[in-house]
């Protein structure tokens, strides 16, 4: 994950009704416009670059902290401080 500092991992649980993952997808694209964040892979979401320093601290963090309102949405939820080898896991 060069030129990160900061990641979200975040997969929706695969029991969701269409009518819920389709909200929870809109929620998290709304999320994604509002805070540059790009999803990088299937499940993992960063802040688009360039990222200078550790600006990328705060879209990711408050990324995060919308998604765990919704948690119990996914069957994954995780934070990455990558630049401290930290993880925070919710789900």
């Amino acid at each position: 994950m060069d030129g990160y500092n900061y990641k979200v991992v975040a997969e929706l649980r695969s029991d969701l009704s269409e009518n819920e993952r389709n909200n929870a997808v809109e929620t998290i694209r709304e999320l994604q416009k509002k805070l540059r964040i790009v999803n990088v892979d299937t499940v993992t979401y960063c802040k688009a670059q360039p990222i200078k320093g550790y600006d990328d601290f705060g879209a990711v963090a408050f990324f995060f902290s919308a998604l765990k309102d919704m948690q119990d949405c996914f069957s994954h939820l995780e934070y990455y401080d990558l630049w401290e080898d930290r993880k925070r896991v919710v789900v």
